[in-house]
């Protein structure tokens, strides 16, 4: 079983009492609780209102695609070198020396622009903008979608949409637009298994605030104490492959004439070194060799969808994002 979920950034209004009460350093992973009207997470340090177990990359080695098109106000070489970037920011988080066992490839191009994933066709970690047609909240800057196993919280798909429709995102820092890189940093986060901080200096804050936001664009030590616990520094073999769940298309399933061909078998591979095992997500020496089972069962008739919201923003000087939505995949 799986679910899908979006997180955007919360409203501000609601969030004001959390944020004023909050530890100065107080991360949250987004967890497996899928009802609609509820932010699944768990926070460290634990909050009332935990529930669910948290998400993450069972395969640390990640595959994300750029969608070809790009956006009218955005090349794709731009957009490539943006992303690239906002994903480097959490790959070289300082983890007491050392960087996360978490490395993030760039495949290649996809031609979908749409946030599914196909439990009986090929997929791709898509990362696209919506020039035209944003079917959401038109206050939300961006969506990210993850699909995860709602058994052990393991993260199957992500897709990351930028709302192109209703907002102005520029590269140069300009003032009187959305600052690209920060809203990356920020849904990245998403992408990696991070829920909105309740510390108000990260880039995972549910606040989006001109024209201090380029500050989203660094990670914030509650950023960096969160993916660090997410994917704990440790190497990674070098067979280790980065292929999605099902394998590779850059189309959507709607498209693809049935399942990819050559894609690898899942819940056969590992990202151990050999000798090691893999113990709740975690590498350890171990006699046997590596018997770490980083792709679990297909989904099960009974899956759910949910989408992790994104950012939000609003026509005031701050501007924040909420809400989420729930639905049954086919």
């Amino acid at each position: 079983m799986s679910t899908k979920r979006t997180l955007p950034f919360a409203g501000v209004i609601g969030l004001l009492g959390m944020l004023a009460a909050a530890p100065a350093h107080a991360y949250c992973r987004t967890s497996t609780t899928s009802a609609p009207t509820v932010d699944g997470h768990v926070c460290t340090p634990a909050q009332k209102d935990d529930s669910g177990l948290p998400v993450f990359w069972g395969m640390p080695r990640i595959t994300y695609s750029v969608q070809v098109d790009a956006s009218k106000d955005i090349p794709f070489d731009t957009a490539r070198l943006a992303i690239r970037t906002a994903f480097d920011a959490w790959t070289s988080a300082d983890c007491e020396g050392q960087p996360p066992r978490l490395e993030l490839i760039e495949g290649a191009p996809a031609i979908c622009a749409l946030d599914e994933y196909n439990k009986d066709r090929g997929n791709a970690n898509i990362i696209f903008f919506v020039d035209e047609g944003w079917s959401d909240d038109s206050f939300k800057l961006a969506i990210t979608t993850v699909t995860f196993d709602v058994n052990s919280g393991e993260i199957y798909d992500a897709d990351m949409a930028l709302n192109t429709t209703h907002w102005p995102f520029t590269t140069n820092g300009a003032p009187d637009g959305i600052d690209l890189l920060s809203v990356l940093t920020h849904e990245a986060g998403h992408f990696l298994g991070l829920n909105h901080s309740p510390d108000p200096e990260a880039s995972m804050t549910a606040h989006y605030q001109p024209p201090e936001q380029m500050d989203m664009r660094s990670l914030a030590e509650d950023d960096r104490a969160g993916i660090c616990a997410i994917y704990p520094p440790g190497p990674l073999a070098d067979g280790c492959d980065a292929t999605p769940r099902h394998g590779f298309s850059a189309l959507c399933a709607e498209d693809q004439s049935g399942p990819v061909l050559d894609a690898p078998p899942t819940g056969e591979r590992c990202c151990c070194l050999e000798g090691d095992t893999c113990v709740d997500g975690i590498c350890v020496e171990a006699p046997g060799g590596c018997a770490c089972t980083t792709h679990p069962a297909p989904l099960g008739p009974g899956a759910v969808t949910i989408p992790l919201a994104a950012l939000v923003a609003s026509l005031r000087r701050r501007r924040a994002a909420g809400g989420r939505r729930a639905q049954a995949p086919s």
